[in-house]
């Protein structure tokens, strides 16, 4: 087994509406975000993946996040961004270190690409870490 790992980041805002703690309140991240291809094999160049192919796809996916404030679905809080003209993205989850790692690692699984991602890590900051996890195609 082989795995190559690019590592990107990126700046983004969020808060967990409705959850009990301070994280309900809007914040900033500076994430640095790491993701792993894994093949049985090397290709004729002797790589897992082509590493500046990868670092392509992650920056395509973390570009709609950066500077970017997220919010779960149904916040309160994008209405009134809407109503003031503010830039926000709503996903589809709350935007929980947990969900955006999986989030990255579904998108960049999506399309018809000659490589699979099948580890995400997602590091809110030093020692706040969450990850997703796929299968190796």
């Amino acid at each position: 087994m082989y795995a190559g790992e690019v590592i990107a980041s990126v700046v983004y805002g969020h808060r967990l509406h409705g959850y009990p703690g301070r994280c309900v309140r809007i914040h900033g991240h500076n994430a640095v975000v790491t993701v792993r291809v894994e093949s049985q094999g090397l290709d004729a160049h002797g790589f897992v993946v082509d590493f500046y192919e990868v670092r392509a796809a992650l920056d395509a996916v973390l570009t709609g996040f950066d500077h970017t404030l997220l919010l779960a679905p149904g916040d309160p809080l994008a209405a009134v961004l809407r109503d003031a003209g503010e830039p926000f993205r709503e996903l589809a989850t709350p935007p929980s270190a947990e969900h955006l790692a999986r989030l990255v690692l579904e998108t960049l699984n999506t399309g018809d690409r000659a490589w699979r991602a099948t580890w995400v890590r997602w590091e809110e900051e030093p020692g706040f870490c969450a990850e997703a996890r796929g299968g190796v195609r």
